[in-house]
């Protein structure tokens, strides 16, 4: 994985195991139930209870690399980076983040971090434009351009 400021995933291809999730309702709500499926980890239920496609940060999709609690949040950048200032992207992140956080803490997962990248068309290559974590968040070079 390339630094902070390279923003790569490290070439790193999605395995079978990786995970995408995201809804096509424009409104942002879930076909998702609030209670976990039987087959389904605390996590992955944490995870289809995020605010997709909501503002201010309007994520698009969630992408999760094995077990993994550090998925990949996924945003059109023509928006974040055109439409939003740079204070702007950092209350978005760290909106959704809080969030996030709170949704997987109480499903008993207190390692929760996260990387903003943007949307593309194969599973390889994903530039970082934040990432975020307890300490908080914080842009890279792309995520501030």
């Amino acid at each position: 994985m390339v630094g902070d400021d390279g923003d790569t995933q490290g070439g790193q291809r999605a395995s079978d195991n990786d995970v995408a999730l995201g809804t096509d309702n424009a409104d942002g709500e879930g076909a998702a139930e609030d209670a976990p499926r039987s087959n389904q980890s605390s996590f992955d239920a944490a995870l289809e209870r995020l605010p997709l496609k909501q503002p201010p940060l309007r994520a698009q999709q969630l992408i999760q690399f094995d077990a993994s609690h550090r998925p990949y949040v996924a945003v059109d950048t023509g928006r974040f980076l055109c439409t939003l200032s740079v204070a702007q992207r950092e209350h978005a992140v760290e909106d959704f983040y809080g969030k996030a956080r709170r949704e997987f803490e109480a499903a008993g997962i207190d390692d929760f971090t996260m990387v903003l990248t943007r949307i593309q068309p194969t599973g390889v290559n994903y530039p970082k434009l934040a990432h975020a974590d307890p300490r908080g968040v914080r842009l890279t070079r792309a995520g501030r351009a």
